[in-house]
């Protein structure tokens, strides 16, 4: 048994694991809140999650953390369509379980993935425009290419740049940018600081809690737990494809469990 699964059965789930009725209360009563209930999805006839429930309200940074191969990277990949699962899904109340990850994309989710994902041999701009191909706004997307080049101002020094060009922070800095130009209701990121120097990532960072500060609703799926807890409102821990604890990050970073387990102490 875990650390933290040990430690949750010690309290008595004082902080416990997330339960149905918490993640449709106020979860989807506008445009921003994601609710997941029960969701369970396969690799290859390998079951890897079992009935994870979960929420991010309107405005909420919610992170996930997790060991390797806690199914973190699956439940992002089955909210944007990418994976069959079973299991609700809901967005502003909106089902988006059975959704295409077109029409996942087209109602407000948007995923920026594990690994970046870039398109290596066309431009920052392009692979940053990329991220608006679903809108038809053509103002607005060009003020929102001024707005994302702002958050991230080495951007518009390579705008024409090839994107395999890029250091690997940069190239971070950009997927989130090509997400960001997509006007998500929901912005996934998965291991945002995978691979990326330090002062790179206390930036990113820093530009999702500006963000964030603005409105912007975010569910993180990040191998850093202290930052994680650090930069969220509230956290979700997996493991073996199961919610083992939630509650605020604050708490949870204070969890002997959490500690021992995450935090290295």
């Amino acid at each position: 048994m875990s650390a933290v699964k040990s430690a949750v059965k010690s309290v008595g789930m004082g902080m416990g694991a997330a339960t149905d009725s918490e993640c449709t209360s106020g979860a989807t009563t506008g445009r921003g809140g994601l609710s997941i209930e029960r969701l369970c999805a396969s690799y290859g006839g390998m079951a890897v999650l079992h009935g994870v429930s979960l929420c991010v309200h309107p405005g909420e940074l919610v992170v996930l953390i997790g060991p390797n191969g806690a199914g973190k990277t699956t439940l992002l990949r089955a909210v944007s369509g990418l994976l069959a699962s079973t299991g609700g899904i809901e967005l502003g109340g909106r089902s988006l379980q059975g959704c295409s990850p077109r029409q996942v994309v087209q109602a407000g989710v948007i995923h920026a993935p594990e690994g970046r994902q870039l398109f290596p041999d066309l431009s920052v701009e392009d692979n940053m425009r990329l991220g608006a191909h679903l809108r038809r706004d053509r103002e607005g997307v060009e003020a929102d290419v001024d707005q994302v080049c702002e958050l991230f101002p080495v951007l518009r020094a390579r705008l024409r740049q090839r994107a395999a060009s890029l250091s690997g922070g940069e190239q971070q800095m950009l997927a989130i940018a090509r997400a960001l130009m997509g006007r998500p209701a929901v912005l996934m990121l998965d291991e945002p600081s995978f691979g990326v120097a330090p002062l790179i990532v206390e930036r990113l960072f820093e530009v999702l809690r500006l963000l964030n500060a603005q409105g912007l609703t975010a569910l993180v799926v990040e191998q850093n737990a202290q930052l994680a807890l650090a930069n969220s409102h509230r956290a979700y821990v997996l493991e073996d494809g199961r919610i083992v604890m939630q509650g605020a990050s604050a708490e949870l970073a204070r969890h002997p469990g959490v500690r021992q387990a995450y935090l290295g102490l």
